[in-house]
């Protein structure tokens, strides 16, 4: 299966997350990071969901 946009997003965001738990100067940050990996997350489950039912 081919990465598309929001799976490479998801990598990003998670690789992302790991940098800025890493650089105590960065942490501020996280809050965002969480929130963006949430929201992508609900995206790709969506998606799942809708690929789940057409295959039905």
């Amino acid at each position: 299966m081919p990465i598309d946009t929001l799976d490479l997003i998801a990598d990003h965001l998670i690789i992302t997350h790991s940098l800025i738990e890493e650089d105590d100067g960065a942490k501020a940050a996280l809050p965002g990071a969480r929130i963006a990996l949430l929201e992508v997350g609900l995206a790709l489950a969506a998606r799942m969901r809708m690929q789940g039912r057409s295959l039905n």
